[in-house]
């Protein structure tokens, strides 16, 4: 039986798809104190994307249903100097389109994405995500654990 998505590194060619799922999650998400504006989100994501899309220490995974990209997430490498857990492998942009969600394709994602970390060294895994109780059921699931608390206020 063929497998329902694929999972492939994302390369320069698939740089605007990771701006578009980017865009989406941010979309998707409340706003922040620290909001952004279009033009400076803009310069971030194609600056992110063609970081990476060309790291040895970090990489973007995407998954595809029939040639179709629909879903990512990011992950990189982190010297924590701090942590005795160091390296650690950070994970973010977790996005996957609502029309390919509840077939297990997040967990794929981070499944993988944790394997390739720690073929990178990873000795630990960070991730954050905003006041979402989806988002912290799925992480919470898969055993992180909050370990501090953030706060933002506008003046």
């Amino acid at each position: 039986m063929k497998p329902l998505f694929t999972l492939s590194r994302a390369t320069a060619s698939d740089r605007s798809q990771l701006i578009q799922f980017w865009t989406k999650l941010d979309d998707s998400l409340p706003p922040t104190a620290f909001g952004s504006s279009p033009s400076g989100k803009k310069k971030l994501y194609q600056k992110l994307a063609r970081q990476l899309t060309s790291m040895d220490h970090g990489f973007a995974l995407m998954a595809w249903r029939e040639k179709q990209p629909v879903a990512c997430v990011c992950g990189h490498i982190y010297d924590k100097d701090e942590s005795i857990n160091t390296p650690v492998g950070i994970l973010y942009n977790l996005w996957v389109e609502p029309d390919a969600r509840r077939q297990q394709l997040a967990t794929q994602l981070v499944d993988e994405a944790e394997v390739r970390l720690r073929s990178l060294g990873a000795k630990s895994f960070q991730v954050a995500w905003r006041n979402d109780p989806t988002a912290e059921s799925f992480w919470r699931r898969r055993g992180y654990q909050g370990y501090e608390t953030m706060a933002g206020k506008h003046s």
